[in-house]
């Protein structure tokens, strides 16, 4: 069964193209909604309907507190950084977003790092 996933990126042409290469049926992960900001991330995480977010590291508002609400809910948090960008990478580690990732990173690195994510330690 597939990881329901949540998706929050401020980029909607990046997003766009994140959610049509996770489309292939193969890759153990479906975007089951595209979240525009952080309150409708929130409250949808909220719903119980997915196990993990893909988020963009400039998401307006995220916060520690917006992460400790994520983990309540049950969903993990994949970051998503520009190729290189070293300070999108600190700030999203020093919220306490693991796992991190480039977003030029291929769809199967992606769902597999939130598969890894979703397992936990």
């Amino acid at each position: 069964m597939a990881v329901p996933v949540l998706t929050a990126v401020s980029d909607a042409v990046w997003e766009s193209h994140l959610v049509a290469a996770l489309a292939r049926g193969d890759l153990g992960v479906a975007v089951v909604r595209r979240c525009v900001d952080l309150a409708d991330l929130l409250a949808t995480a909220a719903t119980g309907q997915a196990r993990a977010v893909l988020l963009s590291a400039d998401l307006r508002r995220l916060d520690r507190d917006a992460l400790s609400r994520l983990a309540v809910a049950g969903v993990a948090v994949v970051g998503l950084v520009p190729p290189g960008d070293e300070e999108a990478e600190r700030r999203l580690r020093q919220l306490g977003v693991l796992h991190v990732l480039p977003s030029d990173a291929t769809p199967e690195q992606i769902s597999a790092g939130v598969r890894e994510t979703v397992a936990g330690p």
